[in-house]
């Protein structure tokens, strides 16, 4: 008698998964094709301009970079030499030169 209460599980189930199957295709929308249409324009690639100015001071945010620091108005202007904050001047600093940020090339 269990063999056969499996056999009727086994049908019930396939009636049931089949009438789901059935009942969504029925009522999911139908898709159609025109070879010959051309109703949008082509795709263009828009390239985007990397804002090198912001990015080098998130860099040195993410580095702890103080904007006071001597070394991050070097950074900005792409020199080895520090930088007075106010006079944007060279100057000698006791401020040790952070060994982060390095420069190199910009992500594109």
């Amino acid at each position: 008698m269990k063999k056969k209460r499996n056999w009727y599980s086994a049908i019930g189930l396939g009636v049931v998964g089949f009438g789901a199957f059935a009942t969504v295709g029925y009522f999911a929308p139908g898709v159609s094709f025109i070879r010959a249409a051309t109703s949008t324009a082509p795709w263009v690639e828009k390239t985007l301009v990397l804002d090198k100015v912001a990015y080098d001071k998130k860099l040195l945010y993410l580095a702890h970079v103080a904007p006071t620091s001597p070394w991050y108005h070097a950074y900005l202007m792409g020199t080895t030499t520090p930088i007075d904050a106010t006079t944007k001047l060279a100057t000698t600093t006791t401020t040790k030169r952070p060994a982060w940020p390095t420069r190199a090339a910009y992500p594109n």
